[in-house]
């Protein structure tokens, strides 16, 4: 008798997050989760509890695979301004990506989940997480004579950074013209550069 096919947890969980960052928690029945999991309900269960706990697991994954693709990005290119430049392009979508949208799916969650204390906090968690993620390159990028911080600019250069790329991704969800998306990248990156550097 063959053996059943071993179950992947990690490639179960990647299906989970694609489907919660297209439908979102809410919008996201048992019969999608087990359908896109290819698993019958007492199985999901078993393998991740309740449905809150795996979107947790998925926002997790969610939040890894962005670190991870900016530490990537980060290491094919000479500068840091230069991997910045290049995540952004990725992260909206200006290359082959199977990702259901350009939106973030922790500011997705943060809006849907307003109401749910637990879910939030975990979101905000995450966010703040990548937040150090950033700042390190942000940090090393000041310290290479790479960006620096304009005077008047009212915010950290994280936060900067950050809000941009929020703005960013809203507008590539329904801008997907890319002449457009790529002056609107320059011109994010523009404000910082030292002057005569180019990503």
């Amino acid at each position: 008798m063959a053996n059943p096919p071993k179950f992947d947890k990690k490639e179960a969980l990647n299906e989970a997050m694609m489907l919660f960052w297209e439908k979102g928690f809410l919008s996201a029945s048992t019969r999608d989760i087990q359908q896109r999991l290819d698993m019958r309900p007492a199985s999901v269960y078993a393998a991740f509890g309740s449905k809150s706990n795996l979107y947790k697991l998925a926002l997790e994954a969610y939040e890894a695979e962005v670190a991870q693709d900016l530490h990537a990005r980060m290491q094919q290119n000479d500068t840091i301004l230069g991997g910045f430049t290049a995540f952004f392009r990725g992260v909206i979508g200006m290359e082959e990506t199977s990702n259901p949208t350009p939106l973030c799916m922790l500011s997705m969650s943060i809006h849907e989940l307003s109401n749910d204390e637990e879910l939030r906090a975990c979101t905000k968690a995450l966010l703040d997480k990548l937040n150090v993620v950033y700042g390190q390159y942000v940090e090393k990028a000041l310290k290479a004579g790479e960006i620096y911080q304009p005077e008047g600019m009212q915010t950290d250069l994280v936060t900067y950074l950050q809000t941009q790329l929020m703005g960013l991704r809203t507008y590539a969800a329904v801008e997907r013209d890319p002449t457009k998306l790529e002056a609107a990248i320059a011109d994010i990156f523009d404000r910082i550069a030292v002057k005569g550097l180019k990503a």
